[in-house]
């Protein structure tokens, strides 16, 4: 009686499996899949500076992020860059797009900043698109705050909804080589 019962449980697989194989279209589910893949960070600073990086974090549904840190030996200044792979998984983040997920992150960066743009001024990436910097005041609580008042924040696609996100401290010059040069490759 064991036996039939194993038969029956194996032919039960068996054609299981089959029906598995010879399903139609229309019988098969379909579900978005999404993968991280590994780029290559250049910056075009020169040995003085050290970029370190900081970790890895998915800081929310469909937001993955690679946090860098910037420094300069005899250089005042800093600089936090944030690399921002935006897959838009919910169907609101689909509608708005990741140019607008990535405006809206940035508002509340702003926010976290006190709301007030002090100034602006514009540069290019390394793409040759246009890149707007703006000056904010620095947060009184945050470890930047003993390199000046203020800071440079600017967030650039980089391509394929990638973004980078920098907080830098460094003087303009500094802040747009960084800008400048920056690029991911695979």
């Amino acid at each position: 009686m064991k036996s039939f019962i194993a038969v029956g449980i194996i032919l039960l697989s068996i054609l299981m499996a089959l029906s598995f194989c010879v399903a139609s279209e229309k019988d098969t589910v379909n579900s978005p899949v999404y993968l991280l893949s590994e780029h290559n960070l250049s910056i075009g600073l020169d040995s003085k500076f050290r970029v370190t990086y900081a970790g890895f974090s998915p800081v929310t549904t469909g937001l993955f992020m690679n946090s860098f840190g910037i420094t300069g030996a005899g250089q005042k200044g800093m600089a936090d860059l944030e690399i921002v792979s935006v897959s838009n998984i919910t169907d609101a983040e689909k509608s708005l797009g990741s140019e607008v997920t990535m405006q809206l992150f940035s508002a509340g960066v702003i926010s976290a900043y006190g709301n007030e743009v002090l100034g602006n001024w514009t540069t290019s990436d390394a793409r040759g698109q246009n890149v707007i910097v703006q000056t904010i005041p620095t947060n009184k609580s945050s470890s930047m705050y003993v390199f000046g008042k203020t800071t440079d924040y600017a967030t650039w696609s980089l391509g394929d909804d990638i973004y980078a996100v920098l907080l830098s401290q460094f003087d303009k010059d500094v802040t747009e080589k960084i800008i400048r040069t920056l690029n991911i490759s695979s």
